[in-house]
């Protein structure tokens, strides 16, 4: 490889290896399509780095037999990055590729094949797509033992896809993780007018939030807890902000034994409740959540997904310090919120009203029944507009509504 000077664009750096040929070329410079090789080529110790590929190839061997316009692949193995790979396949033709390709990895880390940097796939290009990729065809096979995305763990994966015309097509896909799976089919289109497509159904047993939205690329600490959820979803479009704006499908939702660490909501309504101290002296959670924030038992609901729009008409959440149930709309393209919301303080009540006399008569009415209180959540986040509604303000049925939905989620 050496002597070929092939160098990377991305560092100069040369390929490296042995490469190993005996075959007999028989072939017209006037009709190239007609060539026909018979013998084969071998691989050895190969060492190289591809623009479109994060990590660098290592301990590249290979072995090809050639018949004609035939390549069979007995056996192509590769280490990319920390991912080994193992390939074997037949492929047809000059004049564009038809045929089918295998690919097995006892381990595989999806940042050693993607990154921010590395040029999208989705780029779009000036011209068509070039004619031999217009005109290959090749089914892939892909079986992964385990593996990492960022910071899930998953495994194993299966997935049977097919690279047409210059498009990627999942055809079936479906991945394990220690708290669930996933399956899903689609679309990656390149050329004058790329995008993709998918359809997935998810479900997660108990999956640390923090461990989901990490791999999702949100940094923030907003939530903990342990997610159970079903999902049917779509979306499509060209980036991250069209697939947001383009996704639909519905899904029911359960956290439990939660955090919420920043929420301009949440503290808006203790603030009206005058309970922010009871987060001092409350010890009643988790030893693996960390003392700053909202400690909550389950945030529970169904939610609907229309074009980036998600609605609700039954979350509640349930907490040691109060209640809460909301129905409404989160607009994700426009980052903004429209709910309903009502609070019922709860849960330690005896230790407020004996330490904090103001508050107990806050909580209480007449009847010493516990009080219900109504707010309207709307604006565009982090800093929502809230504010309370009193009861005699509040829209036909909106009072039953939250009653019922407090009724239904009481505890047996």
């Amino acid at each position: 490889m050496d002597d070929l000077g092939l160098r990377s664009k991305k560092n100069n750096e040369y390929a490296e290896g042995i490469i190993v040929c005996d075959a007999d070329v028989k072939g017209s410079r006037l009709k190239p399509v007609l060539t026909s090789v018979t013998g084969r080529v071998e691989g050895h110790d190969l060492s190289l780095i591809l623009e479109r590929l994060p990590s660098p190839i290592r301990d590249g061997h290979f072995k090809l037999d050639l018949s004609g316009k035939k390549v069979s692949i007995n056996f192509l193995k590769m280490k990319v990055g920390e991912s080994p790979i193992h390939v074997r396949g037949e492929l047809n033709g000059w004049d564009g590729l038809k045929g089918e390709l295998a690919f097995k990895s006892k381990y595989m880390n999806i940042s050693d094949f993607m990154s921010k940097r590395s040029r999208s796939f989705f780029e779009k290009r000036k011209s068509d797509i070039p004619r031999f990729a217009s005109q290959t065809e090749i089914n892939l096979d892909l079986n992964v033992v385990r593996g990492l995305w960022r910071t899930v763990k998953y495994g194993p994966l299966r997935a049977e896809c097919a690279y047409r015309s210059g498009n990627i097509h999942i055809k079936h896909m479906k991945v394990c993780t220690d708290h669930g799976t996933l399956t899903m089919k689609g679309l990656l289109k390149s050329g004058k007018l790329p995008g993709m497509s998918f359809s997935s159904h998810i479900i997660m047993t108990k999956q640390p939030v923090k461990e989901l939205l990490q791999a999702f690329g949100v940094q923030e600490k907003y939530l903990e807890g342990h997610v159970t959820m079903e999902a049917v979803l779509f979306t499509e479009g060209r980036d991250k902000k069209e697939l947001i704006s383009g996704l639909s499908g519905c899904a029911n939702l359960l956290i439990e034994q939660g955090k919420i660490r920043k929420s301009h909501v949440i503290f808006k309504i203790l603030d009206f409740l005058s309970l922010q101290k009871i987060l001092m002296v409350f010890k009643k959670r988790p030893h693996d959540l960390s003392k700053e924030g909202f400690y909550f038992e389950s945030i529970k609901g169904d939610i609907a997904i229309n074009k980036g729009v998600v609605d609700t008409n039954n979350l509640v959440m349930r907490s040691p310090v109060f209640n809460a149930a909301a129905k409404g709309s989160i607009d994700l393209p426009r980052k903004w919120l429209d709910f309903d919301l009502g609070a019922q303080p709860l849960g330690t009540i005896d230790f407020l009203i004996s330490n904090i006399p103001i508050v107990g008569y806050i909580l209480t009415g007449k009847d010493e029944s516990i009080l219900v209180y109504y707010f309207k959540v709307k604006g565009a986040w982090p800093e929502t507009d809230v504010k309370y509604v009193p009861l005699k303000n509040l829209g036909s049925g909106i009072g039953g509504f939250f009653k019922r939905l407090f009724f239904l989620d009481r505890p047996k």
